[in-house]
């Protein structure tokens, strides 16, 4: 697989996943039961899981590549009995090469700890959140993904200016990512109380050399 194709195929996985996070931000408004959840301010990382699966398969087959799903981690010393799994991975199908590990990406509902009327209170705060998608990010390049993701959906927001994004809370984990981008992919008006945000952490590039 040639360095040209490696970079379409990136180029086009982050095209789609943005198109998939639309997709799913119109079912989400539209779930009573989603709605509900929230509501609790509870998590659904298989929901989540299974509506991103089904946008990214078919549309990345023509590059040769699997898609798989709560794949073991296989290369990280375990510090308890308990599995480790990545939850959505790409891997190049290709004989000549030894590393087939092309991109890992997590996922994380991250329920907020502002206050909003009409969901339950929540004293954890975002960056315990963050920290846990950073580990996310180091196990996926530590058993050997050429490209990794941590993608977290981030809810729920006070409906006003001053929390029109996550700037403030990443700013506070800056010395920690330096070897990290973010981008916010989508934020919108979830509901007339709150908003809600999804965000995207990549490793970059050079830390993978």
């Amino acid at each position: 697989m040639t360095n040209q194709n490696n970079n379409l195929i990136i180029e086009k996985f982050e095209q789609i996943l943005k198109e998939s996070l639309d997709q799913i931000k119109s079912k989400m408004k539209e779930s009573q039961g989603i709605h509900l959840t929230m509501s609790k301010r509870l998590k659904f990382e298989k929901w989540f899981q299974i509506e991103l699966l089904s946008c990214l398969v078919g549309q990345l087959e023509k590059f040769n590549v699997e898609i798989g799903t709560e794949v073991e981690v296989s290369s990280i010393q375990k510090k308890s009995k308990k599995t480790e799994t990545i939850d959505i991975t790409i891997n190049k199908i290709d004989n000549k090469i030894d590393n087939k590990k092309y991109i890992g990406l997590e996922l994380k509902i991250v329920p907020t700890s502002y206050k909003v009327d009409g969901i339950v209170p929540k004293t954890k705060g975002i960056t315990d959140s963050i920290n846990s998608m950073l580990n996310d990010l180091n196990k996926c390049h530590d058993d050997g993904y050429e490209h990794c993701f941590a993608l977290g959906f981030f809810y729920p927001f006070p409906n006003d200016p001053e929390h029109n994004n996550l700037s403030r809370d990443f700013k506070k984990q800056k010395e920690k990512m330096n070897d990290y981008e973010s981008f916010e992919l989508e934020f919108n008006d979830f509901s007339e109380n709150y908003n809600s945000s999804f965000i995207c952490l990549k490793l970059k590039n050079d830390k993978n050399q």
